[in-house]
């Protein structure tokens, strides 16, 4: 029986884990919660401001079916915003365009962020003034607002060092509770990865012994 460690991913990997060790996080719709209270807390949001980001994850989440990892990114985001405009329901078209700017000028170790980022940010403030010009909340005309286009989104992530070889993928181990399985010899079977419950991904050259321990 495979003992579950949430630590093992930096045992094995030496980082924190990603959206892509799926079985190593524990995503709690608290996480974003805690954002807003110390938001408040710091004088960075107004009650209101935090009841409508409340209002509208909400509602986000129940016609678009999101995860609670999905509602915490735009709570991040929206809290965050509160850098670059002010008062949510205070804000005109002219103050948007201001903070997008100001948000384009940021720098972090003399780098912008990345694009994506600024898609999310932009998008997510897009998508939350659309909400607010439907409710009556802002003295805002929704054609401005819809000229408000993020920036388009980078597809090409990663360069061609960072890939792993068919070679490597094939000596990757795939763990579940009945033990360790080549990923060759599963494709051989015509098994699908989904058939094996509690898996983790484990690196051809990692220490097999890492992951029961």
């Amino acid at each position: 029986m495979v003992k579950k460690d949430h630590n093992v991913s930096r045992k094995i990997f030496g980082r924190a884990p990603t959206r892509f060790d799926r079985p190593f996080h524990s995503i709690k719709p608290q996480y974003g919660l805690n954002s807003i209270s110390k938001a408040l807390k710091e004088e960075r949001l107004t009650q209101e401001d935090a009841d409508l980001i409340g209002e509208f994850t909400n509602e986000r989440k129940a016609n678009c079916k999101l995860s609670d990892g999905h509602v915490n990114k735009i709570i991040y985001h929206l809290v965050d915003w509160r850098r670059y405009v002010g008062i949510f329901t205070k804000n005109t078209i002219t103050d948007i365009h201001e903070g997008i700017n100001r948000l384009y000028e940021v720098r972090i170790n003399g780098r912008p962020y990345k694009r994506n980022t600024l898609h999310d940010n932009v998008e997510f403030l897009r998508q939350f003034y659309i909400w607010l010009i439907e409710l009556g909340k802002v003295d805002i005309l929704l054609p401005r607002l819809l000229q408000v286009k993020p920036p388009s989104v980078d597809r090409i992530t990663k360069n061609s060092k960072q890939l792993l070889t068919e070679d490597e993928v094939g000596r990757m181990k795939v763990v579940d509770g009945a033990g360790f399985h080549n990923t060759h010899e599963i494709r051989q079977q015509n098994v699908p990865l989904s058939h094996y419950s509690n898996l983790y991904i484990i690196p051809y050259s990692s220490n097999v012994n890492q992951v029961l321990c």
